[in-house]
């Protein structure tokens, strides 16, 4: 079984990320990811309306970084290849501080690269963007294959879904889609720019660390949810990841290193990196601003009751019912979280060294209608110990 902590992103950018805000509003008030634009020949000082309540950065900045901001929006959704003109005081940390906050608040402009020419002349300030598409007709074209992508996402969601619910179906939707760009992460050329994106994420199927993080923003935000980036390392690696609120509380959430689970039968989906706090995120992740995440509420382990104090004849039945849980849907694998390391020590040492895990097994096939597992066949994985996490690998039975 592959191990987890997948190799993690280069080339990122260093923005300063606040917090996201609680309950924000889906992007674009439920209209399509990007509307057809109007191309004026002349956009140079014009600017975009910004939906504030889901423009994280926007807010935090001054007016001047507004104008600029708004400004940045509009060309790049005019896809405008001349001058942009900035207000006559703008300096390079003003241009700098609107740019980040663009491209921290907005996922879906994935064809807006990373970089910017700043000339001043005759006091006029002026900037030049650069695109990863050619014309107004391919980037049309990739916009409706976006829009489509995110209407099947959105699929997936239940009328009536509460938050921790359209997160956790989101979120498996992402990791089963995407697959970890690792040519793309090793590369210094900056030959894979759509590896970086939305788009490279839910279209193309491939993306680093900051593909899968801009993917969950962009489909939580459309599904009416406050969710944000933040950066730091991982790994000893530049990483991104996402802060998501749920029901009113700041969490981490990291699709990238829940896409690891490698087993016969192909990848399956962790939960190990959802809705952490803080201090459970700091064990694997750092150099981040702390934003203040301490509610537990919403962890997957605490809210699918697989998180168990101690391990008891309690827990065993806990555990066979989430066995049998899963066999009825089709999952291969089972996350059970223990709050120490002497209760998952306890359980290891039944389940595994003591072989009580077939038992368990057996009585799961017997709460069914009809016996889904092999109970003579399990495999076990261990994953991050300072979460106390054992993974279990069902095996099912032969049809005949």
């Amino acid at each position: 079984m592959k191990r987890r902590y997948t190799a993690t992103l280069a080339l990122l950018l260093a923005l300063s990320l606040t917090a996201c805000s609680a309950g924000g509003g889906p992007s674009q008030s439920g209209s399509p990811i990007l509307p057809a634009q109007s191309f004026p020949s002349d956009p140079a000082t014009l600017e975009a309306e910004i939906a504030v309540d889901t423009a994280d950065q926007y807010r935090g900045l001054n007016e001047l970084g507004q104008t600029i901001y708004r400004r940045i929006v509009y060309a790049a959704n005019s896809l405008n290849r001349s001058a942009v003109v900035l207000p006559a005081e703008t300096v390079m940390a003003d241009i700098d501080s609107a740019f980040n906050a663009v491209m921290a608040d907005m996922p879906e402009l994935f064809w807006l690269q990373k970089s910017l020419k700043m000339i001043t002349d005759n006091g006029e300030v002026r900037i030049y963007l650069d695109y990863s598409v050619d014309s107004e007709e391919e980037l049309r074209e990739k916009q409706l294959k976006l829009e489509e992508a995110v209407e099947e996402a959105m699929a997936v969601l239940p009328e009536g879904a509460d938050e921790f619910n359209r997160e956790l179906l989101l979120h498996d939707w992402v990791v089963r889609r995407v697959e970890y760009d690792s040519t793309a992460a090793a590369d210094q050329t900056g030959e894979y720019p759509q590896a970086y994106t939305v788009y490279g994420a839910l279209v193309e199927g491939k993306a680093v660390c900051e593909g899968y993080a801009r993917a969950m923003q962009l489909l939580l935000r459309k599904a009416g949810m406050g969710c944000s980036l933040i950066s730091g390392k991982a790994g000893g690696d530049e990483h991104m990841w996402n802060l998501v609120t749920v029901d009113g509380a700041l969490y981490h959430l990291d699709a990238t290193w829940d896409d690891s689970i490698m087993t016969e039968g192909g990848q399956e989906i962790s939960h190990l990196y959802f809705n952490l706090t803080d201090e459970e995120i700091s064990a694997t992740h750092s150099d981040f601003a702390s934003p203040g995440c301490a509610a537990g509420d919403n962890n997957y382990f605490v809210r699918m009751g697989r998180m168990f104090d101690v391990f008891d004849d309690n827990t065993r039945a806990a555990i066979v019912s989430a066995i049998a849980m899963s066999a009825m849907s089709g999952e291969s694998t089972l996350e059970l979280r223990f709050s120490s390391a002497e209760a998952a020590n306890a359980a290891y040492d039944s389940l595994v060294r003591n072989n009580e895990i077939f038992s368990l097994l057996t009585q799961a096939n017997g709460s069914l209608e009809s016996p889904l597992l092999d109970d003579t066949n399990v495999g076990f994985g261990t994953a991050d110990e300072s979460l106390h996490v054992i993974t279990i690998l069902l095996h099912f039975a032969s049809a005949g």
